[in-house]
């Protein structure tokens, strides 16, 4: 039993090592769909949300913005913002939540938008 057990733990590791972010480019987004199988998405630089497009973010969908804006556009040239000129849907629950955040941690003011 315990070496199943042991051999199952390593099996958990390697599949939460081996999922790769996705890096979202800065600059104009059409429409799209973010899902959980993506996560984390990368925030480094300004994305914009078209007027003639849509961002759909799916329940248990983790997005961390970076500390620095590598597209220095918008609002604060210094922090990455999501802008939304079309439009959001977050699909967000109560047991597998839409998360933004810092990369780094949880820090209020962290990324603008």
């Amino acid at each position: 039993m315990k070496l199943w057990w042991f051999t199952f733990s390593i099996f958990l590791m390697f599949c939460a090592v081996s999922r790769a972010a996705t890096l979202v480019p800065p600059g104009p987004l059409n429409t799209a769909t973010w899902t959980s199988n993506g996560n984390p998405y990368i925030i480094s630089g300004d994305v914009i949300v078209i007027p003639t497009a849509s961002l759909t973010i799916e329940h248990g969908t983790d997005i961390q913005f970076s500390s620095t804006d590598s597209f220095s556009y918008g609002l604060d040239t210094n922090k990455p913002e999501l802008i939304v000129q079309g439009a959001l849907y977050v699909q967000g629950t109560s047991n597998a939540p839409v998360i933004f955040h810092a990369i780094s941690n949880f820090t209020a003011g962290a990324w603008y938008g």
